[in-house]
């Protein structure tokens, strides 16, 4: 967040002297004497409102009566519209392995924190640059599935140095650069030791954190129905071929998979489906990001991560952990 500059004046203000100890009259302080009224202080510029960082925009104030409810268990009147864009670049942040049948990303600036861990050559799941509340600090961190961070701690058990890449950076998944922790829910974080931040401080010339869905400020103004899962993974099931980020278009399923049973250790977790109705999840696609479209400005909001796809998956649905907050 940019800190707007002090409003503290910028003059020592004139005290005046106090009546109770004034000098005899025959010996009064020339009036030339008082301070002048213009301050010749150095006045405190402000800070230039062309500031490059994220505008800290507040959610708009056009739907102040939108519930702050959780998302509900039956299907809600969602827009699943075409939504008519608003050519706006306001953001709804407060700041702010490969999919099968999937077209190929030509432009990865759109999706925001897409990352991806690489061992031997092959990518073996995916992340999400994001800010996240780590072991009860808010920061930013890599988020991903469970299945991801046990991928990864299996091969630096065992010596093998995996990569995670965002952007035109590659870093090495190893302490102290990085640290590896558990969150509620199955999620899990590859998360960037404090001390190595000027790391991320540059991803590429358009990459940045993902906008992660926000409960509160976002309610109402976000399309479940219009939602795009990005992944590194495989993207052809006979050849398992790698070959560049591929997305496709899903949507969310109130009612449940019927093709996949409910987690007895997640009861979070929610169902999406391909629109095309094909086959969706390849080796290498657990914790590929789930982005949601703001029907207002066109942004894709971070929704949560993809479970882990084991092998070539027949199914055209698949469980998302959603974003922990």
């Amino acid at each position: 967040m940019t800190t707007a500059a002090p409003t503290t004046s910028t003059a020592k203000p004139t005290t005046a002297a106090p009546t109770t100890t004034a000098a005899p009259t025959t010996t009064v302080a020339p009036t030339t004497t008082a301070a002048p009224t213009t301050s010749t202080a150095k006045p405190i510029t402000p800070a230039p409102t062309s500031s490059t960082a994220k505008p800290t925009t507040a959610a708009p104030t056009t739907s102040p009566s939108q519930p702050t409810t959780g998302l509900p268990s039956t299907t809600p009147a969602l827009t699943t519209q075409n939504p008519t864009l608003l050519s706006t670049n306001r953001s709804l942040c407060q700041v702010s392995s490969r999919i099968l049948n999937g077209d190929r990303v030509v432009d990865d600036c759109i999706f925001s924190g897409i990352a991806n861990i690489t061992a031997m050559g092959s990518v073996i799941c995916n992340a999400v640059f994001t800010t996240a509340t780590v072991n009860g600090t808010y920061k930013s961190t890599f988020l991903t599935a469970a299945g991801c961070k046990a991928i990864v701690k299996g091969l630096v058990s065992n010596n093998m140095v995996p990569d995670i890449q965002i952007g035109v950076q590659r870093y090495p998944v190893v302490s102290p650069i990085f640290n590896l922790y558990d969150g509620a829910n199955d999620v899990s974080f590859i998360d960037l030791n404090p001390s190595y931040s000027y790391l991320a401080a540059y991803l590429g010339p358009c990459q940045e954190m993902a906008c992660p869905y926000n409960e509160v400020t976002m309610a109402g103004q976000v399309n479940f129905g219009d939602c795009k899962v990005v992944s590194w993974g495989r993207s052809n099931s006979s050849i398992q071929r790698f070959d560049g980020l591929f997305e496709t278009s899903v949507t969310i399923s109130f009612t449940g998979c019927s093709t996949i049973p409910k987690s007895s250790t997640n009861p979070t977790d929610y169902c999406f489906r391909t629109v095309s109705g094909k086959n969706l999840l390849c080796d290498g696609d657990a914790g590929a990001p789930v982005y949601c479209r703001a029907p207002s400005n066109g942004e894709w909001i971070l929704f949560g991560v993809a479970q882990l796809g084991q092998n070539c998956n027949t199914k055209s649905e698949f469980r998302v952990l959603p974003y922990p907050g």
